[in-house]
């Protein structure tokens, strides 16, 4: 499929940059008034307006319109990876399995054929499967159906975000640096990313906690690692304000909702993990600390039969929980404390990953409405020219056995120097954060 990437790069561009202006007009105004209606209905605008537009360098939805599928014909969107639609099984107890999977293929080759890692089983979530069966069933063969689904729970985000903001008493119009961001309108409502979901329950789960709503907190915090894994690095930071009864009502739920789908076809716990256990094991790109990392290892073990692959990925999520657990023990008893840990918290979950895919940066974006970083701000713009490496061969800095890609490079050169200049040389302080205060 034709890809309009040189048009897509000049109108991300203008439209970042007409962002980072209005931006900047919302945080220098000393009294500001509350817009969040024309936020939020030009919000919607820029959303309807890219349901309809071509997909720019994404098939993640393809995957998701098959799990569908496959969930409605009666067979565990765990049990098979797509390409048993193209293998006849030699075990009788699997061929019915495979005449439905083959069926499925037939009515839309060319959907299949868009299917990214066909011989990787799925690694979404139960939540995020039950949404992709619903979106099928009502709307079958539909890209943007699927995407009018997700349009709905991202503007229940933006809604909640200015509730939050005015709980705060922050400036309200903050809510703009989500609502209006280019990041995120690419990769929800142009892209039909699914992380959509987790980050509204992510949301909607901090908004129930400070509001002394802990039961419903924890449940939604469990049905957001539901639909995607990484809302759950949060958990040990809220324990302290839920009660042990409710973080087991919340497990309760995972449980129960999982359970089925490990007995579903006599699939098996392994077999529902299998997808996600392969990215975990294989997948890197677009990190800029791991192609670091990994380069720098590089030096000592290229002549060796270490895996220092794996090396590298053990490394970097021992140094994420190591992190993790000073965030947590840090002595912060406000809710805007709270709120900052939990930002700090997925913001290492980005840096630190193997895998710094685009809209997996839109999880943190949410946060920058209260703690507005240059540093993250810039990053959500430069983040889009890894979609370069899908047109152009960009290539890399090399030294030696040392090397990462000039993408990256763009990316981060800029992002760390920033960064460490708000949160070392000259941190946020709370002084600062009342500039953002009505």
């Amino acid at each position: 499929q034709q890809m309009p990437a040189e048009v897509f790069f000049v109108l991300f561009s203008l439209a970042f940059f007409i962002y980072l202006f209005v931006i900047l007009r919302i945080r220098r105004q000393k009294n500001s008034t509350n817009n969040f209606l024309i936020i939020f209905l030009f919000g919607i605008l820029f959303r309807l307006v890219l349901i309809p537009s071509v997909m720019i360098h994404e098939n993640d939805i393809y995957r998701y319109i098959w799990d569908g599928k496959v969930s409605l014909a009666g067979v565990n969107p765990y049990k098979h990876a797509p390409e048993m639609a193209e293998i006849e099984p030699a075990e009788p107890d699997k061929y019915q399995e495979f005449l439905k999977l083959k069926e499925l293929k037939n009515q839309n080759p060319v959907f299949f054929d868009r299917i990214g890692f066909r011989d990787v089983p799925t690694i979404y979530p139960p939540v995020a499967q039950g949404l992709f069966a619903l979106a099928t069933l009502l709307g079958r063969d539909s890209i943007a159906f699927m995407k009018l689904i997700f349009l709905i729970f991202d503007s229940l985000t933006i809604f909640l975000i200015y509730k939050l903001l005015l709980r705060f008493n922050m400036k309200p119009n903050m809510v703009i640096v989500y609502a209006w961001s280019p990041l995120v309108l690419k990769e929800f409502a142009n892209s039909g990313h699914c992380g959509v979901l987790a980050v509204t329950l992510l949301i909607a789960s901090l908004f129930f906690l400070l509001g002394n709503k802990k039961n419903l907190s924890v449940l939604s915090l469990a049905l957001g690692g539901l639909a995607k894994f990484f809302p759950w690095v949060i958990a040990p930071i809220i324990f302290k304000k839920i009660r042990l009864k409710s973080f087991l009502l919340g497990a309760g739920l995972v449980s129960a909702i999982y359970i089925p789908f490990f007995i579903w076809s006599h699939t098996g716990i392994a077999a529902v993990f299998k997808g996600l256990l392969t990215y975990s094991k294989e997948w890197a790109i677009d990190a800029a600390v791991f192609q670091c990392l990994y380069s720098f290892l590089g030096l000592f073990f290229s002549h060796s039969n270490f895996n220092f692959f794996l090396l590298t990925k053990f490394f970097l999520g021992f140094c994420y929980l190591i992190i993790l657990i000073i965030i947590v023990r840090k002595n912060e008893n406000s809710d805007i404390g709270l709120l900052n840990k939990i930002f700090w918290s997925l913001a290492w979950l980005f840096l630190l990953s193997p895998v710094g895919n685009p809209w997996y940066f839109c999880w943190l974006i949410p946060f920058l409405c209260f703690f507005p970083y240059r540093s993250f701000i810039l990053l959500s713009g430069l983040l889009i020219f890894n979609y370069l490496s899908f047109t152009h061969n960009i290539g890399g800095l090399s030294l030696g056995n040392f090397s990462i890609s000039y993408v990256t490079l763009l990316q981060y050169i800029v992002f760390f120097p920033l960064l460490i200049r708000e949160t070392i040389l000259r941190p946020l302080k709370e002084a600062e954060v009342n500039v953002l205060r009505t």
